[in-house]
């Protein structure tokens, strides 16, 4: 907890191993309420995170919810009421399995399907009260400022991550009346990122935009705003074709402030309501180009920001936004001190010209010992998705880690091949039905360019990432002659397997490679190295972890087996 003042003093709220999220502070400012997955000595046969409970001046955080299946998301009503969105108790079917010891499940049981409901907790009686008697599952909601509203957002299909087909529903629940009507009837029309008005007479949501929308493929983010006297919506025009951007949005008094997609750089602009249109002005200040999430007081002008860049470790600092201008008061807390007298590398965000012959950008960290006139080798750093996107940001990790390599004295590329996000509809979707065919010479060409500039070995250049960016080095193994190692974390190289076994596998091939593979098997092979590895000569380290749902275990296992048996590439696997 950091007290803003001339100078901030920070304390620490929590100890120990556990996960703890979501803290927020009751009307009055005397309570914190937060999720936490610690355990509670005296429970027995609870599982999930729990909510806990702060109160100020001091002292140890107390539970507040012993819940057989944990609490999964919460608001304040009030200063002794929460809002609470809740799995039912164990039903009887399944307390009969537990006697039993029946561990046996029929897999995406519909018929089945366990409720998720509103609740109110009551603090000073410790009762929980139903809220709503759904038959679906609510995953999220959005509270009205003055708490008389609620929109809920309802699965229907206990499948609805596999293949998208039964979309969710969208309910306005009157807290007063307890009725619930639905909005958003239209499934193609699917909202999300739900941000109340401040004089609670409407809601800001997005909509992706995408030429897929049954397997709701890739897009852009495009603004609306919800009438509440109406119940009808129109699109605000953002003046912006690539769309939004999810590092921050703020609604003001006056309209609101917005994240815009713009590549390796975030774009940040204040919006002022003109009836109903908006007129804007872009955010300026000290540190305005490198924002990556911002925060502001719900009516003064004053918030919190994250500052870095990708030789900066990011640092929290409090501001003052004056109309369009975000002025720094000071830094909030000092973070990672450890990095203090580090050595960081040189980075700058590059662009060169990739397939399509359109602009690419990629995120570029020098060596740490560098010297014009020397070549150094490379290494691309792959990031996932395929709409995903490297910022220029400080991002160190297991799964990509820049500074150890320009540390080792080697040149290190993240690009935004197609396919990447922020940057607009068509560069995210242009890679459907071509999966491979543009990010692989974006890649290629970016290589082409360091080696041209005089700065890369051409001879000394490897290849890594995780997810898609495993994938990608594969494909860059599989069908290029032009990286000499390869690190690959958690890779598909089979789509005809991936499309049953992986959690979103359906939807996902659906839109990526034309269809199910029983149509298009042709595509399915010619798309998977699996079947093309009979000359793959690159020296390769596979990783993979065997709880992975979303590139399943499988795939590594395929991917070690097919070249220990071929023989002509080394490769070790790390479970």
């Amino acid at each position: 907890l950091t007290r803003l003042a001339e100078k901030p003093t920070t304390i620490q709220l929590t100890l120990g191993d556990d996960s703890e999220f979501n803290p927020r502070w009751s009307p009055s400012g005397e309570k914190v309420a937060f999720l936490s997955s610690r355990k509670i000595p005296e429970a027995k046969d609870i599982s999930g995170s729990q909510l806990w409970l702060f109160k100020f001046p001091g002292g140890e955080p107390e539970p507040i919810t012993q819940l057989p299946f944990g609490v999964r998301d919460f608001e304040w009503l009030d200063e002794n009421r929460l809002l609470l969105i809740a799995r039912e108790k164990r039903t009887l079917r399944e307390e009969e399995k537990k006697k039993r010891k029946d561990t046996a499940y029929v897999v995406e049981d519909q018929e089945h399907m366990i409720p998720y409901r509103l609740f109110i907790l009551n603090l000073e009686t410790k009762q929980l009260e139903r809220l709503t008697t759904n038959q679906d599952q609510i995953t999220s909601m959005a509270l009205s400022f003055d708490k008389k509203w609620v929109i809920t957002r309802h699965n229907q299909s206990v499948r609805y991550q596999v293949d998208k087909k039964v979309k969710p529903k969208f309910f306005l629940l009157n807290l007063e009346t307890r009725k619930m009507e639905e909005i958003f009837p239209d499934p193609k029309f699917k909202p999300n990122m739900f941000a109340w008005d401040l004089n609670n007479q409407g809601f800001y949501f997005s909509v992706t935009r995408t030429s897929d929308y049954i397997n709701e493929g890739p897009g852009a983010d495009f603004l609306y705003y919800f009438d509440l006297k109406t119940r009808k919506y129109r699109e605000i025009n953002l003046e912006w074709k690539w769309g939004l951007f999810y590092l921050g949005f703020q609604v003001r008094p006056d309209g609101f402030v917005a994240s815009l997609a713009n590549g390796a750089r975030p774009k940040w602009r204040r919006y002022y309501r003109q009836g109903q249109n908006f007129s804007y002005e872009e955010i300026k200040g000290q540190h305005a180009a490198n924002v990556y999430r911002l925060v502001l007081h719900q009516t003064k002008d004053i918030g919190v920001y994250q500052f870095t860049t990708a030789s900066t470790p990011p640092q929290w600092y409090w501001a003052r936004l004056e109309k369009n201008r975000l002025q720094p008061l000071g830094q909030v807390i000092k973070l990672n001190s450890h990095l203090k007298n580090k050595n960081m590398a040189r980075t700058e965000v590059i662009r060169w010209v990739g397939a399509l012959d359109e602009e690419i950008e990629g995120l570029l960290y020098y060596p740490h010992d560098y010297q014009p006139g020397r070549r150094y080798p490379l290494i691309l750093m792959i990031h996932g998705g395929p709409t995903g996107v490297d910022m220029d940001a400080f991002r160190e990790s297991w799964a990509a880690y820049p500074n150890l390599m320009a540390q080792r004295g080697a040149f290190v590329l993240r690009p935004n091949y197609h396919g990447s996000g922020g940057y607009g509809q068509k560069f995210a979707e242009s890679i459907k039905g071509h999966y491979y065919e543009y990010e692989l010479p974006d890649m290629l060409k970016g290589i082409d360019y360091l080696v041209k500039k005089g700065l890369v070995d051409s001879n000394q250049v490897a290849a890594m990432g995780w997810s898609n960016g495993g994938i990608l080095t594969v494909a860059l193994s599989v069908w290029t002659n032009r990286i000499k190692t390869a690190g690959v974390g958690a890779a598909d190289v089979n789509w005809i397997s991936d499309y049953g076994n992986c959690a979103f596998g359906v939807s996902f091939d659906n839109y990526y490679f034309k269809g199910p593979f029983w149509e298009n098997l042709d595509h399915y092979l010619e798309k998977s190295p699996l079947f093309h590895l009979q000359h793959m000569q690159v020296p390769t380290i596979i990783f993979h972890g065997t709880e992975d749902t979303n590139v399943p275990y499988g795939q590594g296992w395929e991917y070690y087996r097919a070249l220990q048996q071929i023989g002509l590439a080394p490769v070790r696997f790390i479970v």
